[in-house]
């Protein structure tokens, strides 16, 4: 068994090489702090600024920042033709200051909050970048991430969902065993249209549509997907009720005579699911493990430090 750790955890040390991971154990704190300095959810003058300070150290196209507020102001009118057909006459007006200006004032002259026109500037800055992998999360559901990877259990269906940067099709990645979705007859690889007849196409992100599909546990979800690997092809609608459950975020199984542990990601209980599911295995003779970490987005890299140290 201690050769079998072994190679999972060397597995384990060459994926948190690669996969965004946070670097600090400190994650609580910063659960509490999206709790207590907004709950909301709102956009705030200092999170825009964070993003057009991140765009600009952070991206490869190195975008100017008259660029950043041409972009910020078309996602503002919803117009992203809008920095190609404007020129800015006082460069020293391209910051974040003269961008929330241009927020208060449609916020005065129009039906829009001021959060709300901060996110659509924020988008806007990020479709300038031409980049599908570049994206923002929203505080609420930052809150929600952060969340998941403390362990955090919610009411919900029980799917894992998995939106295409280009396309921007959300599909069901993963179905949780006997859970709500999976009795109702969702599948994997369904695309979801709807949730409660809002239709998903207009999400920023995965996060979002996760978020519909959440609530109250005991209550019901209306969700429409489009099936398309099957013999007959189309549009389903289910209800479904919610049901406080949890995804495991890894789990083993036998597969051709050598054990086979998927890991899905990086939370503060991999560790104690990854150890259990290794020790309910059946006996084998097999020297070798097979580690599935395909679709992990990354995680905790604290997590990862603790299995290589146990070891």
């Amino acid at each position: 068994m201690r050769n079998l750790l072994a190679v999972l955890f060397l597995s384990l040390i060459f994926l948190i090489g690669c996969a965004p991971t946070i670097e600090t154990g400190d994650l609580k704190t910063a659960y509490q702090n999206q709790v207590e300095l907004n709950p909301a959810g709102l956009c705030t003058p200092t999170i825009m600024e964070e993003v057009w300070r991140s765009v600009e150290k952070n991206s490869l196209s190195g975008p100017s920042a008259c660029h950043l507020l041409k972009s910020g102001v078309g996602g503002i009118l919803g117009d992203p033709s809008f920095s190609s057909r404007v020129r800015v006459r006082d460069p020293s007006r391209c910051t974040p200051t003269y961008l929330w200006l241009a927020i208060d004032q449609f916020a005065h002259s129009t039906p829009y909050s001021h959060s709300a026109l901060c996110f659509r500037a924020v988008d806007g800055i990020l479709a300038g970048l031409d980049d599908p992998w570049a994206r923002f999360t929203r505080p609420r559901d930052a809150k929600r991430r952060i969340g998941y990877m403390l362990g955090h259990t919610y009411s919900g269906i029980g799917v894992r969902l998995r939106m295409d940067p280009k396309t921007r099709e959300t599909v069901i990645k993963e179905v949780v065993p006997s859970g709500p979705a999976d009795r109702a007859g969702i599948k994997q690889y369904d695309q979801v249209i709807s949730v409660n007849g809002i239709q998903v196409v207009s999400a920023k992100n995965e996060y979002q549509v996760a978020g519909l599909m959440l609530g109250k546990a005991g209550t019901s979800v209306t969700v429409t997907i489009k099936r398309t690997l099957c013999k007959k092809p189309g549009l389903r609608t289910y209800v479904i009720i919610r049901k406080s459950t949890g995804f495991p975020s890894a789990s083993c199984k036998m597969w051709k005579g050598l054990p086979y542990c998927q890991i899905r990601s990086f939370n503060a209980s991999t560790m104690d699911q990854l150890e259990e599911a290794i020790n309910n295995l059946p006996p084998h003779k097999g020297k070798k493990i097979i580690v599935d970490m395909r679709s992990n987005p990354g995680g905790l890299l604290f997590v990862g430090t603790h299995m290589t140290a146990k070891v």
